[in-house]
């Protein structure tokens, strides 16, 4: 009997694991919470093989650290084998359940794809030796602790070329998160208050022309999708914002605003962004974004959903013409001031440049957390540099291949965390992980209230924080 996703594949699977009393399982893709649920009893599971393919862990169509702790947790042997494209469990009997399902959500759950499997009871010998070769062949890639320290080094430092927006779940390669940075993602209507006006019409025809109906169905779907009939309009902005503010590609575009030195970005500056960022294909040049508004729209969007933390301004020319450009501020005094403990500030840690959270960050928390203890908000980048140094002592083990560099984790952490006061607040900073540099041109640093309140009302210690980078 064949076994049908949707029906009785993942009823099939699990019976297969219960019934036996050895396994060894192959598949491209794993997550560790699907085959929990397959295995009644995860020691039964003498070795997995999974492909890690660069790409597959770059994307993060697999797990990788919760597959090697969950191996390592069951005394499981876990093999690295990036030509495997089978789906298939062994168990003592030889006997054999194969198909084309992985074991993730997608491939084992009632709403995944649709895949097809069965099990072969023949025990023969050429089918058998065909995995046991595999198995053999794959060994020279056993994950042991150090392969897996050293392959996370590797993947890490591939990813700083690499555009990592958001862990895709179970679904190969990156179909769902590129969606998420095509232009067609960002708002298509002039503004909210056009929007409600659309909405709030029918979609009449009559008062609006077919393209502003078709934008405000655009909007309504990426954001809301929602009936706002009976709705007021308080109520429709209140639902559109949360939908729209937590949209990634406009969640990067107000990170980089805050993240300025003098919190605001210009027309230019955010049509080059964009061309740069977005996933669309062919890549709009600039000049395409500036005629299809793109920008425009943001700098209706963003300070109307919004109003606490941004504003756009008109920056007319000098001569006094109607020309001149925008300019978006990041005008809010703080961002986020809600963390209740340490997993909720390492949550909202940024990911780098090389698509992690790295050493650096972290012990620039534990110093600043040390720091503060004298109930300071400011602090000279002697200060900083000082207690960075020691923190970074006591966390050897997290930094056995990296360069000590209290400048880098800054720049990751300024805008949000810490706020740079400039010696000249006309000179911009050309290389904001050179430590000569900053401290040739920042007076000090301020730790930002949210920061300061957690660490003030806690007794957190250092090895409190550098234990984070374990666990994240």
């Amino acid at each position: 009997m064949l076994y049908r996703s949707g029906e009785n594949l993942f009823e099939e699977t699990k019976k297969f694991c219960c019934n036996a009393e050895e396994l060894w399982m192959y598949s491209p893709f794993i997550r560790v919470n699907k085959i929990k649920e397959i295995l009644d009893d995860p020691r039964k599971c003498k070795a997995i093989v999974v492909r890690w393919q660069t790409m597959d862990l770059l994307v993060g169509v697999t797990d990788f650290e919760k597959l090697f702790n969950f191996c390592n947790d069951y005394n499981i042997s876990l093999f690295r084998n990036t030509r495997i494209h089978l789906k298939a469990i062994r168990n003592e009997k030889n006997h054999i359940h194969f198909g084309s399902a992985n074991f993730t959500n997608m491939g084992m759950g009632l709403n995944g794809n649709i895949e097809l499997s069965g099990v072969n009871t023949d025990k023969n010998t050429e089918d058998i030796n065909y995995l046991n070769s595999i198995l053999a062949d794959s060994k020279t890639d056993e994950i042991t602790e150090d392969y897996y320290k050293a392959l996370k080094i590797d993947i890490d430092e591939k990813k700083r070329d690499f555009k990592k927006i958001k862990i895709i779940k179970d679904k190969d390669i990156v179909c769902t998160v590129k969606k998420k940075f095509l232009l067609d993602s960002l708002p298509q209507s002039e503004s909210p208050d056009r929007l409600w006006d659309v909405v709030r019409s029918g979609f009449n025809t009559k008062t609006y022309s077919e393209n502003e109906i078709l934008c405000a169905k655009h909007d309504i779907q990426s954001y809301t999708n929602e009936d706002f009939s009976k709705e007021s309009k308080e109520e429709f902005l209140n639902k559109l914002a949360s939908g729209f503010n937590t949209t990634p590609f406009v969640y990067e575009l107000k990170f980089k605003v805050r993240a300025q030195l003098n919190y605001k970005m210009g027309y230019t500056q955010i049509t080059k962004w964009i061309s740069k960022t977005t996933l669309s294909v062919p890549t709009p040049s600039r000049h395409e974004i500036r005629d299809k508004r793109w920008v425009n729209r943001l700098h209706n969007w963003i300070p109307s959903l919004d109003q606490v933390n941004y504003k756009s301004e008109k920056r007319h020319k000098t001569d006094g013409g109607s020309g001149g450009t925008n300019l978006l501020h990041y005008i809010g005094n703080d961002h986020g001031n809600d963390y209740n403990n340490l997993s909720d500030l390492m949550n909202s840690l940024r990911i780098n440049r090389k698509g992690g959270k790295s050493p650096h960050q972290f012990i620039l928390l534990a110093s600043i957390n040390e720091l503060v203890k004298n109930k300071k908000q400011d602090f000279s980048l002697i200060e900083i540099e000082t207690e960075f140094s020691i923190q970074w002592s006591n966390a050897k083990k997290l930094t056995s291949r990296a360069k000590e560099n209290f400048a880098m984790p800054m720049n990751a952490l300024r805008g949000k965390l810490i706020k740079f006061n400039l010696i000249n607040n006309e000179v911009n900073i050309q290389n904001y992980r050179s430590e000569i540099e900053l401290k040739e041109k920042v007076e000090s640093i301020k730790v930002r209230e949210s920061l300061f309140k957690l660490f003030n009302s806690n007794t957190f210690t250092s090895k409190d924080i550098l234990n984070f980078y374990n666990i994240n």
